[in-house]
C-alpha cells in the first residue's frame, strides 16, 4: 500500500482539530480542504489553517519511508527550526490570551 500524503493529510486535518472540539465530520473536512471555500466559519478556518501547517511541515521534512532504512541520512536541523517556530508561536499566542 503507497503512500499518499494528500489523504494523510486530510485524516490529520479532520483528527487532531476533532481533538481540539472541532464539530466537522470527515465529509465537511474533505470537501472544504478540496475547495476551500472563501466565506468560511471559525471551525472550517481552523481545519484549513491546520492543513497549511501539516503541509508546511511535510514540504520542511520531505522525507517518507521507513524510519530504519532511511535513519543514518536524516538532518532533523530543518524539523528543529520549523517545531521550535511552531512553540514559539504558540507561546506568544498564550501570552496574548
Amino acid at each position: 500500500m503507497a503512500f499518499k500524503p494528500k489523504k494523510a493529510r486530510i485524516l490529520s486535518s479532520f483528527t487532531s482539530t476533532k481533538i481540539e472540539g472541532n464539530p466537522l465530520s470527515l465529509t465537511a473536512v474533505k470537501t472544504i480542504l478540496k475547495t476551500e471555500p472563501k466565506n468560511i466559519k471559525d471551525t472550517e478556518k481552523e481545519v484549513i489553517n491546520y492543513n497549511k501547517d501539516v503541509s508546511k511541515y511535510f514540504r520542511k521534512v520531505g522525507v517518507f519511508g521507513d524510519y530504519y532504512d532511511i535513519a543514518n541520512d536524516l538532518d532533523f536541523t530543518e524539523w528543529l527550526e520549523y517545531f521550535v517556530e511552531g512553540i514559539l508561536d504558540e507561546l506568544n499566542r498564550v501570552k496574548k490570551d
